[in-house]
């Protein structure tokens, strides 16, 4: 197998893992828009260079995810200024709070004789 293609196997796999409830989208990022289409896989929405990370966050927290996404690089080709870059994006849900501790009631000794 091909270095790139276990690349995409592993990345698939770390994604599919990652959760099963969240929201996933892909993004191409690249010079010109137009060019998109032919050096990026379908994509969900066009960047241009070095703005993936502020896009991903944008359009998770969009769709009411409050944690980190997850950017996944699938494919990179060379090209213009940087290149087109396929990026899957996972949108995580903000970690649990863990439940606040219960104070027991203390029982006071009884007085009576």
């Amino acid at each position: 197998m091909k270095k790139a293609n276990l690349l995409i196997v592993v990345a698939l796999l770390f994604l599919y893992a990652s959760s099963s409830s969240a929201q996933t989208f892909m993004i191409c990022e690249g010079e010109k828009s137009e060019a998109g289409p032919a050096h990026c896989l379908p994509y969900d929405t066009f960047v241009s260079c070095y703005a993936s990370n502020e896009r991903a966050t944008a359009l998770c927290s969009e769709l009411g995810a409050t944690g980190t996404p997850k950017l996944v690089v699938m494919n990179s080709v060379g090209g213009n200024r940087c290149g087109y870059t396929n990026i899957r994006v996972l949108c995580q849900p903000a970690p649990r709070k863990p439940p606040a501790p219960t104070r027991r009631k203390q029982t006071e000794p009884s007085s009576e004789k």
